[in-house]
């Protein structure tokens, strides 16, 4: 039911110019609390979306902090992942509900997923999402952090009291707003917005000449503006809302090319296919729209460096989400010191300062007219860039992140727990 994903160790000291003195002080003295404790994240999948960059990179700082940490997915199971999906976007607002059929058989292998994690027998056990929560329903005895990334600020009530059901098991959770947290479990949130690692592939500076060559190898003329917009294929990210502000930006710059990258790799998304679908019927013959769909399309380049080469070129760059748990795609692209056209999400709010470090939108014909706005100011676009770079420093990096999260398990050991023990699924 369960796989471990492997990483490597990363040396915490590259990441020391990111830390205050206290702060990198704060990080050794937490984590000293936690030597021979056997910490394990469980999410949904290894590839794709949020989660994973946070995971790729968390883990192996906190096992360079000589912490025994692991970092455990889901096999793939096409029927849960369309339950779940549907699940993720009832929270997210979406007017659909699970039938009793389809909550049982979440229930019932999350079960199993509580079996195999019982057998791995965690000291800290970190759930990221609801493709897992429900297996604290079947657990008891350990210290467990529910680690909530999506947007609960407009739920489908049916589906939160599946969600409430499930947290009541858990002794801490942690949201990335204040909006997104149920009043009711008021002692026992944590707020902590995500972070970026400065020092991947796709967030490290690149060569310029580099990058020009990467994106002349997708068919992009680096010499004509480029628009971008990095995101999975999903109705969230509104990647028709993109297409129709572009169709106005080329009223004016008729030679604009606008790409839409989002490389489908994520096992827990099966809508992906089907809403890029309706974006290749959406785009039509228009030869100024490149998508990067597949693997393939990277011609032989790895996702991260091909997504760091398209926003070192990028003059434009949007993220038009209707919702966003948070959104790594800006944080990630405000860090290459670009001004981000973002959608009204919550998110998106919590990074864009409107008017000072990118601008937040809600329409098609909006976003067009602060594209052209930065296409004609090349001097909005330096200014607002660097002011986004300076928030990504100041707030949104993974060593920040780190210490959260060192700082919520700590306080895990404040309350006392029984033994480990498994307990029968209760079915709707």
């Amino acid at each position: 039911m369960i796989k471990e994903k492997t990483v490597g160790k990363k040396n915490l000291q590259p990441y020391k110019r990111f830390v205050t003195a206290k702060d990198w002080k704060k990080i050794s003295l937490l984590a000293k609390n936690l030597q021979g404790k056997k910490i394990i994240h469980i999410n949904a999948t290894p590839l794709g979306g949020g989660v994973v960059e946070i995971l790729k990179s968390l883990v192996p700082l906190e096992q360079g902090l000589n912490l025994n940490a692991k970092w455990y997915h889901l096999e793939p199971d096409k029927h849960l992942f369309q339950i779940t999906k549907k699940l993720h976007n009832s929270l997210q607002g979406q007017r659909v509900s699970l039938s009793k059929a389809e909550k049982d058989y979440y229930l019932k292998i999350n079960f199993k997923i509580a079996k195999a994690i019982a057998k791995l027998k965690p000291d800290i056990l970190i759930v990221h999402d609801p493709q897992p929560l429900a297996i604290m329903n079947y657990l008891s005895g350990i210290k467990a952090i529910a680690r909530i990334h999506i947007d609960l600020s407009t739920p489908n009530k049916d589906s939160q009291q599946l969600l409430l059901k499930s947290l009541n098991n858990y002794q801490e959770m942690v949201f990335t707003s204040k909006k997104y947290a149920p009043k009711k479990f008021k002692t026992k949130i944590f707020v902590s917005p995500p972070g970026i690692d400065p020092l991947t592939d796709k967030n490290r500076n690149l060569d310029i000449a580099r990058a020009k060559k990467i994106c002349s190898d997708f068919g992009i003329d680096i010499n004509k503006p480029v628009l971008l917009q990095v995101s999975r294929f999903d109705p969230w990210k509104d990647p028709g809302g993109v297409i129709d502000a572009f169709r106005v930006i080329k009223e004016t710059y008729s030679k604009a090319q606008l790409v839409l990258c989002g490389v489908i790799e994520a096992q827990d998304d099966p809508e992906a296919a089907q809403i890029f679908q309706s974006v290749l019927e959406k785009v039509g013959n228009d030869k100024n729209i490149i998508l990067l769909a597949s693997p393939k399309d990277l011609k032989g380049y790895s996702m991260d460096l091909a997504v760091n080469a398209l926003r070192t070129c990028a003059d434009v760059i949007f993220q038009k989400s209707i919702r966003e748990g948070f959104g790594l795609v800006v944080t990630e692209a405000m860090w290459k010191q670009k001004a981000v056209i973002g959608g009204n999400a919550e998110g998106i709010r919590l990074q864009i300062t409107n008017g000072k470090n990118g601008f937040i939108i809600k329409t098609p014909k909006e976003a067009a007219e602060k594209a052209l706005l930065l296409l004609h100011d090349k001097q909005l676009q330096k200014k607002m860039g660097k002011l986004a770079h300076q928030t990504v420093q100041k707030k949104f990096l993974i060593p920040r992140l780190l210490l959260d999260e060192l700082e919520i398990m700590n306080k895990l050991f404040i309350r006392q727990v029984t033994h480990t023990s498994l307990t029968p699924p209760v079915l709707s």
